[in-house]
């Protein structure tokens, strides 16, 4: 019923409150304590796994969260998958709390507001969309992490483009900076693996212009340059295609980048 990292911030939550039992709680300045460090701590947490769940949304158009194992691929709704973790959020913190209760007969509630917080840190912590954006995993358990979203504190650096006209826009306002163009398909797991690394590379090479172009949703531009396997990076300069590396690794994007940019 309840997944793994749900049970550990309940054995978490139970452990603190058997190291609390002797701890006057009549002492104004223990409460002062417990405030400022519990929820102070889940305030910040909290704060992280809003804008975090933000991004996803955004790169998803704010309709859906993609849930992915290796046996299966699910698109839902966010307001089923908010329900879904809230339900089992609510559902191990009210039997933690109850436990609580029957093991102990002195339990106060500064002691329900520790386990309430945390509990609650540690299930924000370990949740797939605070560990993908926060910690920069590519992906964590079932949630993988949307094309187009950069980690928490990054600013999105990877350009979206959906048609010629905006590929030829773009290489004539590159001038002469190198442009590298990243096809892919959503339903591709490699190139859902190298995204984050070509985030990464766009941070790295502030001369270099990056862009990227969903093959189902653009195919036109697909068809022109002959992508027929993805991932697929095309590199322009001056509106020129000067290199093409398909089903590339971060080294051979980063080879290719220094040979075309003059740099060792």
């Amino acid at each position: 019923m309840f997944d793994k990292r749900t049970i550990q911030s309940a054995a978490f939550g139970l452990l603190l409150v058997n190291l609390t039992q002797g701890v006057d709680w009549t002492n104004s300045r223990y409460l002062s304590v417990v405030f400022a460090v519990f929820y102070g701590s889940l305030a910040t947490i909290l704060t992280c796994y809003m804008l975090a769940r933000k991004r996803i949304l955004d790169a998803n158009d704010q309709k859906e969260i993609i849930i992915e194992t290796d046996d299966f691929k699910e698109v839902i709704s966010t307001s089923r998958y908010d329900f879904r973790h809230l339900k089992q959020n609510m559902l191990a913190y009210l039997a933690g709390t109850t436990i609580v209760f029957v093991l102990y007969v002195g339990f106060n509630a500064v002691q329900a507001l520790i386990m309430h917080s945390v509990f609650s840190i540690g299930l924000i912590a370990t949740d797939p969309i605070f560990k993908i954006h926060v910690f920069k995993q590519k992906g964590v358990g079932e949630l993988a992490r949307p094309f187009g979203s950069a980690p928490l504190f990054q600013e999105e650096r990877v350009e979206e483009l959906k048609s010629i006209q905006e590929l030829d826009t773009n290489l004539k306002k590159a001038g002469k900076k190198l442009v590298m163009v990243d096809f892919y398909a959503e339903w591709c797991r490699p190139c859902r693996n190298i995204a984050p690394e070509v985030e990464e590379l766009a941070g790295s090479f502030d001369n270099v212009c990056f862009y990227r172009v969903d093959v189902d949703k653009s195919s036109e531009l697909a068809s022109k340059y002959g992508v027929s396997k993805v991932p697929h990076f095309i590199f322009f300069k001056e509106k020129e295609v000067v290199s093409e590396v398909v089903g590339a690794t971060r080294n051979k994007l980063t080879k290719a980048i220094l040979e075309h940019t003059g740099q060792k």
